[in-house]
């Protein structure tokens, strides 16, 4: 589903963050780099079925946005696809 791929911004667009927290990082979309840096995510998060259930694989070329490293974390960056990107359907289903 698009809304699937909703920032936590647009999912919140009157919560005011807490102060040192990025504005812009929170307009994009977390992306992994390996699909073992996920499972560690799982792990450490707790992995319910509820969340965190389908992993999908996108590839990411100039077209569909810009992207950046944005934490300590190698294989995490932060993606502000563009709004005339079609997410879905350069989506590839990976674990269900």
């Amino acid at each position: 589903m698009e809304s699937d791929f909703d920032s936590w911004r647009k999912n919140n667009p009157n919560k005011i963050l807490q102060p040192g927290t990025d504005e812009c990082i929170m307009c994009g979309l977390s992306v992994w780099d390996t699909l073992e840096s996920i499972y560690q995510l799982r792990k450490r998060f707790r992995y319910s079925k509820d969340k965190m259930s389908i992993i999908i694989s996108i590839r990411l070329r100039s077209a569909s946005g810009l992207i950046c490293q944005t934490t300590k974390n190698p294989n995490h960056y932060t993606w502000w696809p563009f709004d005339t990107y079609e997410i879905v359907e350069n989506c590839k289903l990976v674990v269900e």
